[in-house]
């Protein structure tokens, strides 16, 4: 084979596979009303926290996310049902959503990208006041949330997320019956 055709071939095998890995990138997408693509949404539901067993349930939780590009961020997170719900403290706002598998339904996500004793940004932290007066993971560190489940929307249905991990000696959750639901917000989902 002359070496005009074997660079043609690697050209065109290149282009070939750098083609499919930026088309299988999963991304995120909200729903504005007439099409899928950027914008803002909520998922909201109810959540518990506890530390070393004792728990504070949340009959309100709102998680505002933005998508931007097809990448997906918290922005805000605020909690009620009680003024020790109200009172908690999201730490190192914007989260970075990451897709970390998709399905025909929907997706697997990790919340915050990365895990540190030491610096402030990247991962999750959230501070509990009273009773449990748990910062989590811990004051100065942060952490991923992984395994999060992902139900896509659709023009006509909501969304949801269901959660449940640790963040140090915290454990945080979603709760039944809602967990998490774009109701009453634009629907969201995530797309192979």
């Amino acid at each position: 084979m002359s070496k005009f055709k074997v660079s043609l071939l690697a050209a065109v095998s290149a282009v070939a596979m750098f083609g499919a890995a930026s088309a299988s990138a999963a991304t995120f997408q909200v729903w504005n009303g007439s099409s899928w693509g950027d914008g803002t949404t909520h998922f909201v539901g109810t959540t518990t926290a506890s530390y070393f067993g004792n728990s504070l349930p949340c009959s309100s939780a709102d998680f505002t996310v933005v998508v931007t590009s097809g990448v997906a961020r918290i922005t805000a997170v605020s909690f009620g049902g009680s003024a020790a719900c109200a009172a908690i403290v999201p730490r190192g706002l914007p989260w970075k959503v990451s897709i970390t598998a998709t399905s025909g339904t929907g997706g697997t996500l990790t919340i915050g990208d990365t895990a540190s004793t030491t610096t402030n940004v990247g991962g999750v932290n959230v501070f509990i006041p009273a009773p449990l007066n748990a910062n989590c993971p811990s004051a100065a560190g942060r952490a991923p949330l992984p395994n999060v489940a992902m139900t896509n929307g659709s023009s006509s249905t909501v969304a949801s997320i269901q959660f449940s991990g640790t963040l140090g000696g915290c454990a945080v959750a979603s709760t039944a019956p809602t967990h998490l639901r774009t109701t009453g917000y634009p629907a969201a989902r995530v797309i192979p």
